[in-house]
């Protein structure tokens, strides 16, 4: 999980705990015409939260104001990432 230096640190065992129900939610969308599954984009007030799920990893991390394009190349650099480490 990556967090921006400014943003306070908080329960993160209960921020992941929350966010890990999606690794479930994820086979949910097998069954849908959209196609696979890319990534989940949660809008606040002082950021955005990206969550990139494989089969077997996933990964948090928080971003200022992106492009729809930028937020694309940033979790297809993760996943990259998360297939080289399984």
């Amino acid at each position: 999980m990556y967090l921006r230096d400014e943003l306070e640190r908080g329960d993160k065992l209960g921020f992941i705990e929350t966010e890990r129900r999606g690794f479930n939610l994820q086979r949910t969308y097998n069954w849908s015409e959209l196609g696979e599954y890319n990534f989940t984009l949660r809008d606040f007030d002082n950021g955005y939260l990206v969550r990139v799920i494989t089969d077997h990893a996933g990964l948090y991390l928080t971003t200022d104001s992106l492009t729809m394009t930028q937020f694309e190349e940033v979790t297809s650099a993760v996943k990259h990432i998360l297939a080289e480490a399984n």
